[in-house]
């Protein structure tokens, strides 16, 4: 994966080189009343292209890291806690429960 990655970046900067050799032209951009912005056709598109990439692949990080901590974190709680002895209630039977699951089977079969 990592290379396909290397790939299509390398791939990118050469089209990139190819476009700014064949269109290194003067463009003219007007910015308000009477000023003018000179610059050069490759700088534009490559700005332009910058613009828009780079927030969305800040977004894209900060998300995906986000993500991964929060699944750090629930892969390493336990599943099920240590239990606390003084936190188990008594082993008394509910009320309308009527024989408690603890007692003997010889009591159980003489009712």
């Amino acid at each position: 994966m990592r290379f396909l990655q290397i790939l299509f970046w390398v791939v990118f900067i050469v089209l990139a080189i190819i476009f700014s050799v064949n269109n290194w032209t003067l463009v003219e951009i007007p910015l308000g009343d009477d000023s003018i912005l000179e610059t050069k056709l490759p700088v534009l598109v490559i700005g332009s292209f910058l613009i828009g990439f780079l927030p969305l692949y800040f977004w894209h990080r900060i998300t995906t890291w986000r993500l991964k901590r929060k699944i750090n974190a629930a892969q390493n709680t336990p599943r099920n806690p240590p239990l606390n002895m003084s936190e188990i209630p008594n082993n008394k039977p509910h009320a309308g429960a009527g024989i408690s699951p603890l007692e003997p089977k010889s009591n159980l079969e003489s009712e």
